[in-house]
């Protein structure tokens, strides 16, 4: 896991430096994680055991299927992460990295239940099936505020917040 936390943030470096127009400009999550998805499929590509994985932005197909997983209720909660690193079910090691981006004006609600979503995803005891997506290596949660200029970034492994760190993006303004 040390290994994909340390290139996503190398790819993130990169992002920042090249593309932080597209926070000043307070573009979609949508368009700014598509594009940090391009730094990060850059990185892996540098790594003989990632070259097989894809970067996909809100990727919600599970062999054609919408993909769902089950919560610690076991109720069925259906997933779009905003970007993933996986092998489109090519490798038994399918799911390497789920990531939520956000901006901090959006409502808290919607924070936490990303931030649920990443739990669950990277809960290895989580009762999958083959309705239900595998649990992935590594969970981001990405959240931007523009307004103090700063990056928030969650860690999630086994089910659990093991790391944040806050990025100090003013000097990129």
């Amino acid at each position: 896991m040390k290994n994909l936390k340390s290139i996503f943030l190398e790819s993130n470096d990169n992002f920042l430096d090249k593309e932080i127009d597209l926070i000043k400009n307070d573009l979609s999550e949508r368009s700014i994680c598509s594009k940090l998805g391009q730094y990060l499929k850059v990185e892996i590509d540098k790594k003989e055991e990632f070259k097989k994985y894809h970067i996909d932005a809100e990727y919600n197909r599970n062999y054609g299927e919408i993909k769902t997983i089950l919560d610690e209720n076991e109720e069925i909660i259906k997933i779009t992460c905003d970007l993933i690193m996986h092998s489109r079910g090519e490798l038994k090691n399918d799911n390497l990295i789920a990531l939520e981006m956000k901006k901090s004006s959006r409502p808290n609600k919607e924070k936490i239940s990303d931030k649920k979503r990443l739990i669950e995803l990277t809960n290895p005891a989580n009762r999958s099936n083959i309705k239900h997506v595998k649990t992935y290596s590594l969970g981001i949660y990405y959240e931007i505020n523009i307004n103090i200029r700063e990056i928030l970034l969650e860690f999630y492994i086994g089910g659990e917040k093991i790391d944040k760190q806050i990025l100090d993006i003013s000097k990129l303004f």
